[in-house]
């Protein structure tokens, strides 16, 4: 294909929101180019910790930027950045080529060598937003191979010819508030509906943008950024525009371990040129491996095949505390004493009803198990037994989730997880008269295990670690629900 460019030693100098010439002494040659390149503007013009001015998102040239630069005939040339690195204003060289007088010219950037070795024409240049990285927390880096600019048709005129870049896509800023501690590895944006370009082609000769492969999520891949409980991770994509204004976005974060947290963000109308901020504070997302009786369980590959709600009895999400109950009762209360306790008998002294010495019975019958009662189904209140498998199975981190302590217990054979608030205990007479209440400190779960006389078995959770011990049975302790197949 005969080349519309002429062997004549060409420097380009490219700007961002300025305008700069070279001059060109051929006279049959275009003696100036100019390229423009616009910064994006903030939806809504608020300042970040960014290269910002007042109104936008500016960004600088980097060392390996190339341009691109089409005839209205012919192929495309390679123009490499050769001074300026860093700044707004940039040195391009065509390497022996030069611009000819009396056609017309468009260029695009970054580079892509493939639209020479393919002939591809200049009116559908492929472009694609699958594979954006993140090296580390706020970082722009892996922008600026995802921010297709453009420049129109442009002609000669006076010797001089003009390229305005404009940006055919819009910037996210996405700013997640993590629950816990996690190192992060992928956040994932997604709809209901196919709205986000995943592929597309672009014409030079007008700019227009036309989707080739749409998806309900587009993906941006972390560099194990790690962020600590209550803190913020911040997040930059490139995105096609897209009309989300009616539409409900998903922000999706997944850890090394495979966990996720989530947050619903509401849509906008994604415009090109712009940059806009999304902001939300995500809520772990256990991974279940069922329901049992309406009630989530974790497999978490234990011999015995005991499976772990993940929540507490009585409630709504893991680090909810749940209800309180004694030992052998399935009803909660405000007075909590052996005057109050069901199997507690007055009459005889330090002596009980049931599970005694006379009766032998050292594990809760499904009528006095809390779990049983209140979940039905399969469910039981882990016996002593059960509870020293999890602790010898399992890997036990001290963390926080949505500001609740507790500790997560990862299993060494299968990596799933669940998670256990320290809801401290409700004891001595009544709940308010305890000043020694672990709230956010301890945890307290029960067994349904027998320890003896007046106590039970149950197990003890915080910062220290966790380990087993008895406890007075009539005193107020969480329960943790296990079911079988």
């Amino acid at each position: 294909m005969k080349r519309s460019f002429l062997p004549l030693a060409a420097m380009v100098l490219l700007a961002s929101c300025t305008s700069e010439t070279f001059n060109n002494p051929d006279a049959e040659m275009v003696s100036q180019v100019t390229i423009t390149a616009k910064d994006y503007v903030m939806d809504d013009a608020t300042r970040t910790a960014l290269d910002l001015t007042d109104s936008g998102l500016s960004f600088t040239w980097a060392e390996s930027d190339v341009v691109g630069i089409y005839p209205n005939a012919g192929d495309q040339v390679s123009f490499p950045m050769t001074a300026g690195a860093g700044t707004k204003s940039a040195s391009f060289d065509g390497g022996g080529w030069a611009l000819k007088g009396g056609y017309t010219y468009a260029a695009y950037f970054p580079y892509n060598v493939d639209n020479t070795t393919n002939g591809r024409s200049y009116t559908a240049l492929p472009i694609s937003y699958v594979g954006q990285k993140q090296p580390s927390n706020n970082s722009t880096a892996g922008l600026g191979a995802y921010d297709y600019m453009v420049a129109t048709a442009s002609t000669p005129e006076s010797g001089i010819v003009t390229f305005n870049f404009e940006h055919i896509g819009s910037v996210l800023y996405i700013q997640l508030t993590a629950p816990e501690a996690a190192t992060f590895t992928k956040l994932t944006l997604s709809a209901d509906d196919p709205i986000f370009t995943t592929e597309a082609t672009v014409n030079l000769s007008d700019g227009t943008l036309t989707p080739t492969s749409t998806s309900n999520s587009i993906s941006l891949a972390l560099d194990n950024i790690a962020v600590e409980a209550g803190s913020t991770l911040y997040a930059w994509m490139q995105i096609a525009p897209t009309d989300a204004s009616s539409k409900t976005l998903t922000a999706t974060l997944t850890t090394s371990e495979t966990e996720t947290y989530t947050v619903e963000l509401t849509g906008k109308t994604f415009e090109a040129g712009k940059a806009y901020q999304l902001k939300g504070t995500t809520q772990k997302e256990y991974i279940i491996s069922g329901v049992e009786a309406g009630h989530a369980y974790v497999d978490l590959g234990l011999p015995s095949g005991t499976l772990w709600a993940t929540t507490n009895v009585g409630a709504d999400s893991p680090e909810d505390w749940g209800i309180y109950y004694a030992w052998g009762e399935v009803k909660t209360k405000s007075e909590w004493s052996w005057n109050t306790y069901k199997y507690y008998n007055d009459d005889s002294g330090y002596t009980f009803t049931k599970y005694n010495d006379d009766d032998g019975k050292n594990v809760l019958e499904a009528a006095d198990d809390a779990a049983c009662v209140n979940w039905e189904g399969n469910w039981r209140t882990p016996t002593y037994e059960a509870w020293l498998e999890l602790i010898e199975n399992c890997t036990w981190t001290w963390t926080s989730v949505n500001g609740i302590n507790g500790q997560k217990v990862t299993s060494k054979v299968n990596g799933k997880s669940i998670f256990l608030p320290t809801a401290s205990h409700q004891y001595n007479h009544y709940a308010d008269s305890d000043p020694s209440c672990c709230y956010g400190i301890k945890g307290y779960y029960w067994a349904s295990t027998l320890w003896g006389g007046g106590y039970g078995w149950y197990t003890s959770i915080s910062d220290e670690g966790v380990y087993q011990t008895d406890g007075l049975r009539w005193g107020g302790h969480t329960v943790r629900a296990v079911c079988h197949p």
